[in-house]
């Protein structure tokens, strides 16, 4: 027994030791996680001067610099020259920043200025144009607001500084407003020549803000409607105006020049609201 008593303790020591050695190890729990949640914008690129053209503006923070993607429909095959503006879609100010331009509806640019910055500098406008030879055409626009379908950024645990998912889907309208559009923002550019507007038809929804950027090719010209109290100065040829109003009901108006015997000639159109 005295001779079996210290084969027994180096035993128990063996597996004592064996234990410590082979027992399976658990990993430190991480409580410092490195969680990231960029920021986002989703904008709608409202259709101007009925172009047919529409589409979206996403802005995503990445970094210290802002990337801007444009998508839209109905585009032709050539490039569509496109900024961000000083001002908004009804009274748009110059050139903040120049974007890539649209090729067959996209684009993509990273800005060097940080997400912060650039909301620190609105009111701001996307603005696209119809093409090259006629930039002065606009086919869609964006006001730039916090508060104009902000996607979600979502938390990516542990993941580097430009990792986030981001749900750019819409909010779902109430089913009784579902069929009901959003009041927007559209510019018309129209022009004037004896005696006829280069456009004798807009369509708008109610409750739009509607601006008119009026110039004469020809002669002595206005433009006018008469339900809103909507109408631009008189101007000469070469020589530009504007009015803003809201369409806030609906039909079929007339608008026309009041100048003298114009009206009269078949210098008129109609704007319909819906």
């Amino acid at each position: 027994m005295k001779k079996a008593l210290p084969i027994l303790i180096v035993v128990i020591i063996i597996a004592a030791g064996a234990w410590f050695y082979f027992k399976p190890s658990v990993p430190p729990s991480n409580t410092n996680q490195n969680t990231t949640s960029n920021r986002s914008l989703s904008l709608t690129l409202a259709e101007q001067n009925q172009s047919g053209q529409s589409g979206t503006a996403n802005i995503f923070e990445v970094g210290d610099k802002t990337k801007i993607e444009l998508t839209l429909r109905n585009s032709p095959a050539g490039p569509q020259p496109a900024h961000v503006h000083t001002g908004s879609c009804a009274e748009l100010g110059g050139v903040k920043y120049p974007l890539t331009s649209p090729v067959n509806g996209t684009s993509d640019t990273t800005l060097d200025v940080s997400y912060d910055e650039l909301l620190a500098q609105l009111p701001l406008a996307i603005n696209v144009h119809k093409s090259v030879p006629e930039a002065s055409v606009y086919v869609a626009c964006a006001d730039i607001k916090t508060n104009d379908g902000v996607s979600s950024a979502m938390p990516v645990i542990g993941g580097a500084a430009n990792d986030m998912i981001v749900n750019n889907e819409p909010p779902t309208a109430p089913p009784d407003q579902a069929s009901t559009p959003s009041p927007q923002a559209k510019v018309f550019n129209l022009t004037g020549k004896m005696f006829a507007f280069s456009q004798t038809e807009i369509r708008v929804n109610k409750g739009d803000t509607v601006t008119i950027n009026f110039s004469s090719t020809e002669g002595f010209h206005d433009w006018t409607v008469d339900e809103f109290n909507a109408r631009t100065k008189q101007v000469n040829t070469g020589e530009p105006a504007s009015v803003t109003f809201t369409a806030d009901k609906t039909g079929t108006f007339e608008y026309y020049c009041s100048v003298g015997q114009h009206r009269a000639m078949g210098m008129k159109g109609n704007l319909i609201v819906k």
